[in-house]
């Protein structure tokens, strides 16, 4: 399962850098849950999509560099940076982990823990 971990997951890290939800929609479980930072966790796909419109809305650009990654089975944690530029002005830069759990495939289970969270 390992090589297909690592292409859908690359897959969604892709799907973000390029705002290409068409692609997220593809990677994911019916039943994903997104879990981020100070809000309560998406549950469901379409969710999960929209959290990430929304978040898309904000920035101009923003982008993950991920230097360092592990799997083991259906299971894979991420580390990365991330730096944008906000819509109204001014920069993003971040730095973090990504877990993920796949079933039948896909993404099920996604949950960042961020170094910095004071702007969500």
């Amino acid at each position: 399962m390992t090589d297909m971990a690592k292409e859908m997951i690359y897959r969604f890290v892709d799907a973000i850098n390029e705002k290409d939800f068409k692609a997220l929609d593809e990677v994911l479980h019916d039943d994903a849950t997104f879990r981020f930072p100070k809000i309560d966790d998406q549950v469901g796909k379409k969710a999960v999509i929209r959290f990430f419109k929304v978040m898309s809305r904000k920035y101009t650009e923003l982008k993950w560099m991920v230097y360092e990654d592990v799997f083991e089975g259906d299971q894979a944690v991420l580390i990365w940076d991330s730096t944008g530029e906000l819509r109204g002005g001014g920069s993003y830069e971040n730095e973090g982990v990504t877990t993920f759990k796949l079933k039948d495939g896909k993404l099920l289970f996604i949950s960042d823990y961020l170094k910095r969270t004071e702007m969500f």
